[in-house]
């Protein structure tokens, strides 16, 4: 049994339902078929991060990821070092691709700060990431 409160993009993006009919006649007759509901995400409330990274090439937490990030091209990136020094930036369309290094450099391990920002509506998340190495 699905409700609207246990529907979730991140949990699936479709759902197969079982849609069984029938009626009180003698003899009673029952019609079954299955329907997929495909599931669209949205933006949320929250921004949908992993809040730490660890850049070591196992294919855990490599970069800084946002979920979903197809859903928000029109926002601007900027990353922050404990010092309040912009150390990542961009414009739009970022792409999951900050493993935690500023030029070719690797930061050290320690505390980051983001801002996500729509460019189109001023929507803003903040947000620590923590840099493991």
């Amino acid at each position: 049994t699905l409700s609207q409160s246990n529907i979730n993009f991140e949990d699936g993006e479709f759902y197969d339902l079982v849609i069984i009919v029938g009626d009180n006649g003698e003899p009673e007759l029952f019609a079954t078929n299955i329907v997929r509901v495909y599931i669209n995400d949205i933006v949320e409330d929250f921004l949908p991060v992993n809040h730490a990274v660890t850049p070591n090439g196992d294919g855990k937490n490599d970069v800084w990821e946002v979920r979903g990030v197809e859903n928000y091209q029109e926002y601007s990136l900027v990353i922050y070092n404990d010092a309040g020094e912009n150390i990542y930036e961009i414009e739009s369309d970022y792409q999951n691709e900050w493993n935690g290094s500023q030029n070719g450099y690797e930061n050290p391990t320690g505390a980051y700060y983001y801002i996500f920002e729509n460019k189109n509506d001023g929507t803003v998340y903040k947000g620590t990431i923590t840099l493991i190495r």
